[in-house]
């Protein structure tokens, strides 16, 4: 699921409007990326805001690098790759 999610977001990523991977999906594949990374990510970010970051298919901006931060996600930390 976390690959097939991840793969959706990178595909709809350059089209606006394009509909988003299942509310369950992402909620799962964002709980699997917490597992793996020990920590929950801010709740104020949205399911595929976290997984994108997270991920490094997002650059967090200074406001939410300070909020990783604040959690002790240090940097060599993300981008999470699994394999």
């Amino acid at each position: 699921m976390l690959e097939a999610t991840l793969h959706h977001l990178d595909l709809i990523a350059p089209l606006p409007g394009a509909e988003a991977p299942p509310a369950e999906g992402l909620a799962a594949a964002r709980e699997l990326v917490e597992r793996r990374l020990r920590i929950q990510l801010p709740g104020d970010w949205t399911d595929a805001e976290a997984l994108r970051i997270a991920t490094g298919r997002a650059e967090a901006t200074p406001a939410e690098r300070a909020a990783l931060d604040d959690l002790g996600v240090r940097g060599q930390m993300l981008p999470l790759a699994f394999g």
